[in-house]
């Protein structure tokens, strides 16, 4: 176990005794008062010396007393020793001398014996990468050593003088700040400058120690804290070492008492904390200042909170004072953190911690931004939805900073953990949606966050139309619109928040909503129709997904909408209500309609759920996609950084359902069912008629579906427009005026069965079994479930009166009869049974025709 001292005991009696010998010397006679000689001593040797000392010292000085007082004279057997000023040293110590003996010029050589003493090195101005070239060159010709107070006249020699800065940085902090330099204390107490000492990994014994005791480490920490706290406060962060303790109280209101840190002294308290603190200078005019590694971690806070205060998180290096002085509410002045050039500083930040990048003719610093991971942007757009959701029950859609937590856990259910979005504050996180959401100062310092005002609009729209609702027409009159706007929500309607002067304006901002009527009472809002638009852009859409590349000329288009809908198409709300829909081209002899890339994604999209009757796995969609199309779902080129994202953007396509990412299911948004033409219903109700034709004919005139229609069900199969409808008929069935004068039970024609091809040709070979058909046939041929087959019209009264008796018969020719004469040729069409009630639907209803 090693028991020693923290710190060392001052320089060695031998060395005290030539400092005496060397003062003694120069003073005539060779004697002081003792209270003179004390004083001339620490003033000149930076040190002090007690009278015990030097009465144990009786071989160098004398003291005895004198009806002056007492006096301190230089013993006469050492008068004749040589002094140690001009480096004459003793037998074991030789005196560090304050000043450089290369140089002629001593400081204070033109002053007298009672007027020597070291003066506080001045300040000055100069950029660190020009002063360390210049120290570390003064170094090697002075062989490593250099005494600090002599620097600036040494420098004065070899290089061009310094010019003073009052207003600049003490040359002790700016030596201190150099790479490859420190400052050490010499044995005489007089600094100097050396290259810097690599360590060894294991101490010596003889090192001194400058270990904490664990119980105190805590109370240093603490204290260090307070250090930086106070400093901060003081003009460039300096305060005299003497002004230290009163400040210390003035500040925190208590005194600060060294013992409570394991120490004796100040200055050894100060001394324990090199990283935190530096003394300058010596005796009284020491100065306490940060340590210019506490300045650069100062220096590197202050910036970042003056660039988090930017939009842009970036700021220019010419408006930095400017922006500096409105975050900070203090003037910008480098010498605050001990340097002299702002590239001082950048240099010297920690990395990753800012981005310093040229730009034209001036520097740009910027917070370097986080790769958020795929998942986390994807949760941050999801988290800028729930922003919405629970400002809008906010008065104003604002609220303080400080609630935002509980009110976001109580909405939800949960916590909102700032880690999932890939940040480390919550501020980040409001900073990462500037688009949604905006922080500003309220009163009392605190915090407000608030919607954008695109976002309150959006929020007021729907406001508006709920409150419309309520009233009676759907209408108000505008000077109303506050009173009533304050019973149902509960706080006033202030178009100032939006940014708008008046009320009519604001209603001018959400005119897709509302609209200001005058009227014989005055202004009135009425709601505005937005399901005509809605249900035009599918409409839109409906037509020019039909075509492959979703493009069609203007004249067709628009012969197209009459044919389906019955209706003109207005062309003035092509390029306004259903500008998100298609893309209309101007630029050829013919306006041509197209549409735009996400809704053509939304066709496909379509087309994939309608194969899959209406819903699938999210997990499968990827693999369906690329399996109906050829070609994978890439969200990147959509703009969209995930799949569901993107599945999001096309709400009146495709509905998300269930909360498990595994386990959700996209699902066929059912309002698409609203664009269904009458043309289509009398085609689809056809359907199944047309295809028992056409598979009893044998014909070949069909074709899968290549692209389905938004108002049709799922079926397989449609007729060529080029076949002749005649070559379709299954049967005629006679007519009723023959029915009614024969009063006979009518006669089926039953179409003749063509003979079976030869077995080795196989291409016209229908089976149940679609693999079971050779490569090069036509497409598979699925006849519809009978469930899908349309209901039949119901047969006349007269009809239905004739054919009352004879459903039970099993007379020839009754309709019992004819269903199990009917039913084989059924059976070998579809390949299975076909029910009863079908069948009898099928007889009754030619009967009836």
């Amino acid at each position: 176990m090693l028991i020693a001292y923290a710190h060392g005991g001052g320089p060695s009696p031998q060395l005290i005794r030539s400092q005496i010998v060397s003062l003694l010397l120069e003073v005539p006679g060779h004697s002081l008062p003792l209270f003179k000689f004390r004083e001339l001593f620490e003033s000149r040797y930076l040190s002090s010396i007690s009278v015990s000392d030097m009465y144990k010292m009786k071989d160098v000085c004398i003291i005895k007393e004198d009806s002056s007082g007492r006096m301190v004279s230089l013993n006469p057997d050492h008068r004749n020793t040589p002094s140690p000023s001009f480096g004459v040293g003793t037998q074991d110590d030789q005196l560090d001398l304050p000043y450089c003996t290369l140089h002629p010029q001593r400081p204070g050589a033109d002053k007298g014996w009672a007027e020597q003493d070291l003066e506080a090195l001045p300040n000055f101005r100069i950029g660190l990468n020009i002063l360390a070239e210049r120290i570390h060159s003064l170094l090697h010709s002075h062989n490593g050593s250099l005494p600090l107070p002599s620097l600036p006249n040494c420098y004065q020699v070899q290089f061009n003088k310094l010019e003073e800065d009052k207003d600049g940085v003490p040359l002790e902090h700016l030596v201190s700040c150099l790479p490859g330099i420190e400052i050490y204390q010499g044995a005489g107490c007089v600094k100097y400058l050396r290259w810097t000492k690599v360590k060894p990994n294991t101490e010596s014994q003889s090192e001194e120690l400058k270990c904490v005791s664990p119980p105190l480490a805590t109370q240093l920490a603490l204290f260090s804290r307070e250090l930086v706290d106070l400093l901060k406060t003081s003009p460039h962060c300096q305060l005299l070492f003497n002004r230290f303790i009163p400040a210390y109280h003035h500040h925190f209101g208590r005194q600060c008492r060294v013992a409570d840190y394991g120490f004796t002294k100040l200055i050894e308290l100060m001394e324990a904390l090199p990283n935190i603190v530096q003394v300058m200078g010596e005796g009284n005019k020491r100065v306490v200042t940060l340590s210019h590694r506490m300045q650069v971690r100062r220096f590197c806070s202050d910036l970042l909170r003056v660039l988090k205060s930017q939009a842009t998180k970036h700021v220019l290096l010419a408006e930095f004072p400017k922006v500096y002085q409105r975050v900070l509410n203090k003037p910008w002045d480098i010498v605050d953190y001990g340097v002299c050039e702002m590239e001082d500083l950048l240099s010297e930040l920690p990395e990753n911690s800012v981005v310093v990048s040229q730009q034209e003719n001036d520097v740009a610093i910027s917070i370097p931004k986080r790769e958020q991971t795929l998942e986390e942007i994807e949760k941050t757009k999801q988290f800028s939805g729930e922003v919405v959701e629970l400002m809008r029950h906010a008065p104003q859609c604002s609220m303080l900073f400080s609630k935002f937590i509980p009110a976001y856990h109580h909405h939800f259910g949960h916590q909102c953990r700032v880690s999932d979005f890939g940040f480390t504050k919550l501020i980040e996180l409001f900073e990462a949606i500037p688009e949604v959401v905006k922080i500003e100062d309220a009163s009392e310092g605190e915090r407000k966050v608030s919607l954008t005002v695109k976002e309150s609009l959006k929020v007021l729209s729907e406001q508006m139309v709920a409150l419309l609702r309520f009233s009676s027409n759907s209408s108000l009159l505008l000077s109303a619109v506050p009173a009533e706007y304050l019973q149902l929500y509960g706080h006033a309607l202030r178009p100032q928040m939006y940014e708008r002067a008046s009320l009519e304006e604001l209603m001018d901002c959400i005119k897709h909503v509302v609209e200001v009527v005058p009227t014989q009472s005055g202004l009135m809002i009425t709601l505005v129709n937005q399901s005509q638009d809605h249900q035009l852009g599918l409409q839109t859409r409906r037509i020019l997904m039909g075509r492959p590349d979703f493009k069609m000329a203007a004249p067709d288009f628009l012969q197209a909408f009459w044919r389906l809908y019955k209706k003109a198409f207005d062309l003035r709300k092509a390029e306004d209500e259903l500008a998100d829909i298609i893309k209309v081209d101007n630029s050829g002899l013919v306006m041509t309609f197209e549409l735009k890339p996400l809704q053509k994604f939304a066709c496909n999209v379509y087309r994939l759920l309608y194969e899959c009757k209406g819903t699938i796995p999210l997990v499968s969609f990827d693999f369906m996609y690329l399996r109906l199309f050829a070609v994978p779902c890439q969200p990147a080129l959509l703009g969209y950084p995930t799949l569901e994202a993107l599945l999001r953007a096309i709400p009146e396509t495709v509905l998300l359902r269930g909360g498990i990412r595994d386990q959700r299911m996209l699902v066929l948004n059912k309002d698409l069912a609203d664009v269904t033409s009458d043309s289509n219903r009398q085609t689809h109700k056809n359907s199944a008629e047309l295809l028992i034709r056409n598979l009893a004919n044998g014909s070949s005139h069909f074709q899968t579906i290549g692209e389905p229609e938004l108002d049709t069900p799922a079926k397989a199969l449609r007729c060529d427009s080029d076949a002749p409808l005649n070559q379709f008929k299954l049967w005629s069935p006679p007519s009723f005026s023959y029915y009614n004068q024969a009063c006979m039970p009518p006669q089926v024609n039953l179409p003749p069965c063509p003979p079976a091809p030869p077995l080795s040709y196989t291409a016209d070979l229908l089976s149940p079994e679609k693999t079971l058909l050779s490569a090069h046939t036509l497409p598979h041929v699925v006849p519809p479930h009978p469930s899908e087959l349309p209901l039949p019209e119901l047969p006349s009264k007269k009809s239905c009166n004739s054919m009352d008796s004879s459903f039970g018969s099993n007379e020839p020719g009754s309709p019992s009869q004819m269903r199990r004469e009917y039913q084989p040729h059924l059976k070998a069409t579809f390949g299975r049974t076909v029910p009863h009630a079908y069948t009898t639907t099928m007889i009754v209803s030619s009967i009836d025709h």
